[in-house]
């Protein structure tokens, strides 16, 4: 009886972990799913701004969009050698 019992115990405490891995990765995927349709959305708004190369300033700007705010944040910073500080380094 008594090894019934912890039997029992035993296969209740696995359970208990089982489930409570189960409802972890449950809220992970979840979690992810999210983030996965976030970054789609992202992917989808930068896909619509065209972009063409600036040779004065030698990278690539936004071509459509009157919000400046909005055209920064969508322009990678690069740093612009002139010909001046290339000859001094």
């Amino acid at each position: 009886m008594i090894t019934l019992g912890l039997n029992r115990d035993a296969a209740d405490k696995e359970c208990r972990r089982l489930a409570a891995e189960v409802d972890r990765y449950r809220t992970d995927a979840k979690a992810a799913h999210e983030e996965v349709k976030r970054l789609e959305k992202e992917i989808e708004k930068l896909k619509k701004v065209k972009y063409r190369w600036d040779t004065r300033a030698r990278c690539w700007w936004p071509v459509e969009g009157t919000n400046i705010y909005d055209m920064v944040q969508k322009v990678p910073y690069v740093p612009l050698i002139t010909p001046k500080q290339e000859g001094t380094k």
